[in-house]
Parts: structure tokens; C-alpha cells; sequence
């Protein structure tokens, strides 16, 4: 386990032993204690949180130890945070979607399946310092499973879990499963036409054709330097949303993702809506805050 994990737990028994209180002395040993955390990981645990500016000592020992501490402010904000985030329905669900696929992945071997009871020897098993419980993690294997994520096999008393094909993709990126899920496309209509004496059959989506004289088939995609446009308007206006944390990530992914694959209409039009969804909060809040509408229209110009 790392070091981080067991600083999340410290930190959530900090908050309480405080009471929210900046001139609280804490006693080290007391807050291991109360986390169940092992004293021989005290010094790594408190070297941890004083790098990152969350305690200040207040008494050092001749050994190095710090017995004797005070959560810094920023230290009091990251555990108030810890709580709230520890106690969202929403974010713990988030957290096991996104870690089981890839625990999945990295424990079945090829054609084979992984144990899901040895999840819980897994840091994944924790939350910014809480345990999940199997009831989450049944109900998050019944969600990836229901949307094609990961294959499970039951036998009483004990479940196997291994990724599927579309599981293996979002193991191999670096996405959270919403971005992942929101990429997926489904596939255009199929049509198998005769025009004179030419067949066209596959996905016509976002196709011209011509006949007559000089017939010709031709794609109408988005004009790359309006996307370039609406990209760097988009990346210049994410700052100002103030989104969480999370939520600023699945937007950033979503922009890349419109660079990337913004010039075909239909994937860009799908991609744009789910940054219009994102950004929708800031929209209703902004009013008519020339930046945010500009870009809307921008967007709404190219895909509707």
C-alpha cells in the first residue's frame, strides 16, 4: 500500500480528533491508533504531510519522530474534502467503475478470469481513507457488466471478473470511464444502394453523392482552421468554469478528443454535445458572458 493511502487515512482521523480546530495539538500515536495504521509507518506517514504543507510540527524528537503536530489550513481543507469526497455516492461509484475494469485487466491472465475477493488486498479498496464495501464493489461489477465493460462468472460463494474487448480499450488509456464511454460511437446506418452502376455500401453518414456526367462521392467535414478556432477558444474559456477537479479532467479530455476527431461531423457533433452538457452549469450561471456565448455559438455554428 502507499503511503499516500494511509496519509488519507491519517488525515480523516486528524479532522476528527481536531474538531475542525487550526490551534489543536494532535498526538501522533493517537491518530495511528484510531486509524489502525501501524506506528512503524508514523515517520513516512508525517514526512508525507509535512512536504506537502499539510501539518506543522510542534515538538520534534531527538529521533526525528513528530510526535506532536497542528493541521496547517491547507491541511484542514484537504481533509474537510477528504470527508466530503469519502462520503459522495457519486464519486465512490465513480472511483470503483474506473478502477475495477483496470484491475480486472491487470489480474486475469490471457483467456482467463481474476478473483474478485482479492480486490480487497488492493489499495483500490480504499478510498481518500475508507474502505468501499461489497455491496459497492457487487453493484459496480453489475454496472461494467451491463455496459460491456467486464465479463463475470459466479459460482456460490465465489465471482470471477476479466475485462471484455471494449474493457481492454479502457484499460489501455489513460481516461476515466466517462470520457471512455462518451467516445464510444454508435455505428451509422449501413446502405447498400445502386446508382447507375455504381453500389455503395457502409456507413453514408455525412456523405454527398452526385450523379450525372463526372459523378462523384464526396464527404463534407468540418473546416480544420474553424476547429482549430473553436478548440483554443474552448481551452482559453476551461479555467474560468472553476468545474471539480474530476470534471475539468473529463472536460480537457473531451476538447482533445474534438482536436483530434472533430473534422468527421458526426463523431465531432457528438463530442460537442458532451461538452455542451459539461459546460451547460457555467452557461445557466454565466448569463450573458461574451466569452462563454461566443463560444457556444462557435460551436453550435460547426455541429449544430
Amino acid at each position: 500500500m502507499s503511503i499516500e493511502r494511509y496519509a488519507d487515512q491519517f488525515m480523516q482521523c486528524a479532522l476528527d480528533v481536531s474538531g475542525g480546530d487550526l490551534q489543536e495539538i494532535l498526538n501522533t500515536e493517537q491518530i495511528l491508533s484510531s486509524a489502525r495504521l501501524d506506528e512503524a509507518d508514523e515517520r513516512a506517514i508525517i514526512s508525507s504531510l509535512l512536504s506537502r504543507g499539510l501539518v506543522t510540527r510542534v515538538v520534534d524528537q531527538a529521533d526525528g519522530s513528530s510526535p506532536l503536530i497542528r493541521l496547517t489550513a491547507g491541511g484542514l481543507e484537504k481533509a474537510c474534502q477528504l470527508r466530503t469526497d469519502s462520503e459522495s455516492k457519486a464519486k465512490r461509484e465513480t472511483h470503483l467503475h474506473n478502477m475495477l475494469v483496470r484491475w480486472a485487466y491487470q489480474n486475469a491472465p490471457a483467456g482467463g478470469w481474476a478473483s474478485l475477493q482479492l480486490f480487497a488486498l488492493d489499495e483500490a479498496w480504499w478510498f481518500c481513507g475508507t474502505q468501499v464495501t461489497w455491496d459497492e464493489v457487487n453493484a459496480a461489477v453489475t454496472y461494467l457488466a451491463e455496459r460491456g465493460l467486464l465479463r463475470v462468472q459466479q459460482t456460490p460463494g465465489y465471482t470471477d471478473i476479466a475485462p471484455t474487448a471494449m474493457g481492454t480499450d479502457f484499460a489501455h488509456g489513460p481516461t476515466t470511464l466517462r470520457t471512455f464511454m462518451n467516445n464510444q460511437q454508435a455505428p451509422g446506418p449501413s446502405i447498400t444502394n445502386n446508382i447507375g452502376s455504381m453500389f455503395f455500401n457502409g456507413d453514408i453518414t455525412n456523405s454527398a453523392i452526385s450523379t450525372g456526367s463526372g459523378n462523384a462521392l464526396t464527404n463534407n467535414g468540418v473546416a480544420p482552421a474553424a476547429l482549430s478556432a473553436l478548440v483554443t477558444q474552448l481551452r482559453e474559456l476551461a479555467p474560468s468554469l472553476e468545474l471539480p477537479e474530476q470534471d475539468a479532467q473529463d472536460l480537457a479530455g473531451e476538447i482533445d478528443s474534438l482536436e483530434r476527431e472533430g473534422t468527421d461531423p458526426g463523431r465531432g457533433a457528438r463530442i460537442w454535445r458532451s461538452i455542451r452538457r459539461m459546460i451547460a452549469p457555467a452557461l445557466v450561471t454565466a448569463g450573458t458572458d461574451q466569452g462563454l456565448q461566443a463560444t457556444i455559438a462557435a460551436g453550435s455554428a460547426l455541429f449544430g
